[in-house]
């Protein structure tokens, strides 16, 4: 299967928005990007998206398919972001790719020694967005809860050691050096990696476009509307495995 040649990807984080123009034939890094405060680029996004296009002589038709954070975030910015792609892409039927930002996240600690990955966001209201990994056999947990029964939950792991990725690392520090007491192989990564890069939601976005052009289902469902992760509840928690 041939590359796409271009291709956009919009992030979305706390407090920024990103766009990135990628080029598969020259590898998997972003070629161009333009990045702003939410509040500051989410009322221009649609110019800042078109002047990045023209800066190298391009057009959303040369686009193969244009990817987009679904979350978990903080919801109206997400619901912002995709409502932009969702009209871009009834307009001019382009194809969409949703990202999942936890994957995005744990592509990015794909190498480690401890025996979970727990990516921690904030969820507010005194709730965590988390997705938690076994590293061995590469099960995922995604799901929100309230930090403090997040905390007991983690308590069980005591034999094993945890790496903490996000910036709810940042959020919860309290809550995380109490729970250090009870988990001592609890480790929050210096540097922290605080929102997955633009680089990994592109490698995400292409993976997913890749996967689907072989199922063909591309075509059949190129500029369906993209509807943001809502993962709120402490029922809301799934079990999926990541190759």
């Amino acid at each position: 299967m041939s590359l796409p040649r271009y291709y956009m990807v919009l992030h979305s984080t706390s407090s920024t928005i990103s766009l990135g123009l990628f080029c598969a034939e020259k590898g998997p890094n972003c070629l161009d990007q333009v990045e702003g405060k939410s509040s500051v680029l989410s009322a221009t996004l649609l110019l800042h998206l078109d002047a990045l296009l023209k800066k190298h002589s391009l057009t959303l038709k040369d686009l193969a398919f244009i990817g987009a954070h679904l979350g978990p975030g903080p919801f109206t910015t997400v619901r912002v972001l995709l409502s932009y792609v969702n009209g871009l892409a009834f307009a001019h039927k382009t194809t969409l790719i949703g990202i999942d930002g936890f994957d995005a996240f744990l592509s990015e600690r794909s190498c480690q020694t401890a025996d979970y990955t727990l990516v921690l966001l904030n969820a507010f209201c005194n709730e965590a967005y988390y997705a938690l990994r076994a590293n061995l056999s590469k099960t995922v947990e995604k799901g929100c809860l309230p930090i403090d029964i997040l905390c007991e939950k983690l308590a069980h792991y005591a034999s094993y050691s945890v790496e903490i990725v996000g910036e709810g690392a940042k959020t919860f520090e309290n809550q995380i050096k109490n729970l250090a007491t009870s988990l001592p192989g609890l480790k929050v990564i210096d540097p922290l990696l605080e929102f997955p890069s633009l680089d990994a939601m592109g490698a995400i976005a292409l993976k997913t476009w890749m996967y689907q052009n072989e199922l063909d289902t591309v075509k059949l469902e190129g500029h369906k509307n993209l509807l943001p992760l809502y993962l709120k509840g402490a029922v809301s928690r799934m079990i999926v495995k990541v190759p």
